[in-house]
């Protein structure tokens, strides 16, 4: 059988309500994604898809998270993808970026600063 990577979009409520169960299949088949993409606001059904999958992140090759300012949760990360892009990454603190075992991470729109990015390259260096 002919095996490709797939991508999905994890945007709506609709998808929460119909997508669901087959996103969990297949999950649960260890299959590879492309890309997942993830639109977090928030509300409660996304913070149960959320602590549903986020073990599963690994994999995915690509991760991106598009996000509101303030989440109202603070997600937890039980595995990492290979890439991630995080347009709106306020809510990204330097625990998660230090934690991060991606190959590349792209966020945009952090509040990092110069005493954040000291951290990150004297961690770096150190291994």
């Amino acid at each position: 059988m002919f095996q490709c990577k797939i991508s999905i979009s994890i945007i709506s409520s609709y998808c929460y309500v119909s997508l669901l169960p087959t996103i969990f299949d297949l999950f649960n088949l260890q299959l590879e994604f492309k890309t997942l993409t993830i639109a977090l606001n928030g509300s409660r059904d996304q913070k149960l898809l959320w602590n549903q999958i986020s073990d599963k992140f690994g994999l995915a090759e690509n991760l991106s998270i598009t996000s509101v300012d303030n989440l109202g949760f603070k997600p937890v990360f039980a595995s990492w993808p290979h890439n991630v892009d995080i347009p709106c990454s306020a809510w990204f603190t330097l625990e998660y970026l230090l934690a991060c075992t991606c190959t590349k991470i792209k966020l945009g729109k952090s509040y990092f600063g110069n005493r954040d990015l000291d951290e990150i390259l004297r961690k770096w260096k150190t291994g």
